[in-house]
């Protein structure tokens, strides 16, 4: 296989620059503009990698280009080696792009050998009137799984889990944090990537970063829009750049509160919800590094039957994990609205006396069981189903989801003959976790009957939560600390990026209620951070991690809470099967499964600032600059003018996004292309 791609290396590879009769709008004025001066050109996205094999990986960028060198399609190389300079290249595949896919490019390399780091860059020649230029993106890394049947060499699987993403409300310090580690696998992403909402209200205030369009996303170029301005922000790419990512879709991708046919606040028809879902999913895959093979209804065309698209897959690593990403927001039928809501119930439950309520909530609450309804589909129950077979699951059999999974239940109907009234979305009485699609939940917890040491990973509620998960009709306990009668576990992700999600009750309160819940950050509304799921032949190590600030770029973090869960193998004859313990010790960095070669100053510095989340940047660099020679160095002095340690000829300024700047304009800091009289040049960040 090797050898045959590198036959493929030898091919002539070039950018066409045939002009287009359309707009595409690569351009947003005053916020994104392409140009062949500047560094990046045409790079400005990062590359990202995902969906990792034992054998393969999907590697990612996007192209962009100056309205006058905006061409027809798009031809360029792939390179794929061992090493961060590039000495050993084992893969150089061809790579197309055109308009339809947006000018993303994605290559699906094959041929890799299991459990190993590769470093891969893009590159692509445009022609200008001094002939053409090649331009190469910034390094980016990846990591095949382990083999099938084998465990990973260093005994262990190790990834963040991340979710909820919205730019507009906030920095993405937990993802800066996430990059500068070297202990990582992978990355798994649980939806809310993008917020297709536009909040003018909170655009005013002084954390908010402005996004594009500045509207609700409602057609494909809005949503492109969208991930464009997503996928500048440097943060994202240095994660991106840093390791694989296993993602998938929640609702905000596409609508809220999504479900086949509609969302809660979509205007119009089916039929035009049914466009608008199409685009919108079309848009996440040709902005992600997502296998999407199985999904092109014309693959010679690059066209994508965007009406069949679905985010459900799974990943062996090894026989250590079993990684299945669910979808369940696609099929799920519509969520059932119950009335009252549940803050009216919780506080006067003699409300339930009244036969005209009663009469009311029968129904609605009979919904929730409806064996009619569903929150996997048909398609998606048949192809989970054939995956869970003892032949193919793993040790630890983790599925990565998008809603809360146990049973949230707050008033207790049982004297009226009535199921237990769920846990709602806040304000609107919306059921739209598995709490309003029991017959599919139980059904897969009868899956996990079959499955050793099964793990459900979950998003979308933007706080942290450990769970025990009760069989529906077994009975839980939890006694000093010792669960009887939990059939799987469950972890909550907070958000990347928080707008506060605010519980009826308190955390005491919630354990009450709730008795298997296990640690729930209730009562802070304003966390945010990441998760990191350790996985080895002995148990499950699971790290809350807390970022110290949204509003403001910062490095800081903090450790939340840590658990842990023993395997089957390891629990002594008698105990229970499951069961969380909190513990107070940290994952060891050094014993993660970093590459041997981490990314070197060199590799990261791109086109983001140094200093911010970027591993092995120093401080340094503000002062010193990075020069041609050492012969120019660069500062400003305490009134803000710009010095320098010999006259100069040229000066070109630019923002953190690339684009160039008259001056230091705005909030810095601002990277300086200078040239001296004598013909040294020197690159330096200045704040």
């Amino acid at each position: 296989m090797l050898n045959q791609i590198r036959l493929r290396a030898c091919l002539p590879l070039v950018l066409l620059l045939w002009l287009p009769t359309v707009c595409t709008g690569q351009a947003i004025p005053g916020f994104f503009e392409p140009n062949p001066a500047d560094a990046q050109y045409p790079f400005y996205h990062g590359v990202a990698s995902g969906d990792a094999t034992h054998e393969a990986a999907v590697l990612w960028t996007r192209l962009s280009f100056s309205d006058a060198q905006l061409p027809f399609a798009a031809f360029g190389t792939v390179d794929v080696a061992t090493d961060t300079a590039f000495a050993d290249i084992v893969a150089a595949l061809p790579v197309q792009t055109q308009q339809s896919r947006d000018w993303c490019v994605k290559a699906d390399v094959g041929g890799l050998e299991a459990d190993t780091w590769y470093y891969y860059r893009f590159r692509v020649e445009i022609g200008s009137v001094n002939g053409p230029i090649e331009h190469t993106s910034v390094t980016g890394r990846t990591k095949t799984l382990a083999a099938p049947g084998t465990l990973p060499a260093c005994g262990r699987w190790r990834a963040a889990a991340v979710s909820c993403m919205n730019y507009q409300s906030g920095y993405f310090n937990a993802l800066a944090r996430i990059a500068e580690r070297n202990d990582l696998d992978a990355v798994v992403a649980l939806g809310d990537q993008i917020y297709e909402y536009y909040n003018p209200q909170s655009v005013a205030l002084d954390y908010q970063r402005f996004q594009y369009p500045e509207g609700e996303c409602v057609q494909g170029h809005e949503y492109n829009q969208r991930w464009l301005t997503q996928r500048l922000d440097p943060d994202f790419q240095a994660a991106a750049q840093q390791y694989p990512w296993y993602m998938v879709w929640d609702d905000h991708e596409v609508a809220n509160e999504a479900f086949a046919d509609g969302s809660q606040y979509h205007n119009g028809t089916p039929g035009e919800y049914l466009d608008r879902k199409a685009a919108a999913l079309a848009s996440f895959f040709h902005w992600n590094p997502i296998r999407e093979a199985p999904f092109l209804d014309d693959p010679a065309s690059q066209q994508l039957d965007t009406y069949a698209l679905h985010c459900y897959r799974g990943f062996d690593v090894g026989s250590l994990v079993k990684l299945s990403m669910l979808d369940t927001r696609t099929f799920r039928s519509q969520w059932v609205e119950l009335v009252p809501d549940i803050l009216t119930v919780a506080a006067n439950p003699a409300v339930l006396e009244d036969s005209a309520t009663i009469a009311t909530l029968t129904p609605l609450l009979e919904a929730l069981v409806d064996t009619g309804r569903t929150m996997l589909g048909a398609d998606q129950k048949a192809w989970l189903q054939s995956t869970l077979t003892p032949q193919q699951m793993g040790v630890w059999n983790l599925f990565a989801q998008q809603v809360v999974f146990v049973p949230v239940s707050f008033v207790n109907l049982d004297a009226w003959g009535l199921p237990p009234y769920p846990l709602s979305n806040p304000g609107n009485g919306i059921v739209d976790k598995w709490d309003g699609y029991q017959a599919d939940r139980n059904w897969l917890i009868d899956r996990f009957a079959e499955l050793s040491n099964p793990v459900v990973l979950t998003g979308d509620i933007h706080q942290e939560f450990a769970f025990e998960v009760p069989h529906p009709n077994g009975s839980f306990t939890d006694v000093g600390g010792v669960q009887e009668g939990s059939v799987a576990t469950e972890f909550t992700a907070t958000s990347v990026v928080n707008d506060p999600r605010i519980w009826p009750v308190t955390e005491a309160a919630a354990q009450q209620i709730i008795p298997w819940l296990e640690h729930g950050d209730i009562d802070n509304t304003l966390s945010t951070g990441y998760s990191v799921l350790d996985f080895t032949l002995e148990r499950l190590h699971v790290d809350f991690m807390q970022s110290s600030d949204q509003w403001e770029r910062t490095p800081g973090q903090y450790l939340s809470t840590s658990f842990e869960v023993p395997a089957e193998g390891a629990v002594a004859e008698g105990d229970p099967l499951y069961f969380l313990e909190e513990v107070a010790t940290l994952l060891d960095a050094s014993q993660g499964c970093g590459a041997d070669q981490p990314m070197t100053m060199e590799d990261w510095i791109g086109w983001s600032p140094p200093g911010w989340g970027h591993p092995g940047v120093p401080e340094s660099v503000f002062e010193t600059g990075l020069s041609d020679d050492g012969g120019l160095r660069l500062w400003r002095d305490a009134q803000g003018r710009l010095q320098s340690s010999a006259p100069l000829a040229e000066v070109q300024w630019f923002d953190a996004r690339g684009r160039r700047l008259a001056g230091p304009e705005g909030r810095g800091p601002w990277l300086v292309h200078a040239r001296s009289t004598n013909g040294h040049t020197a690159r330096q960040w200045i704040r």
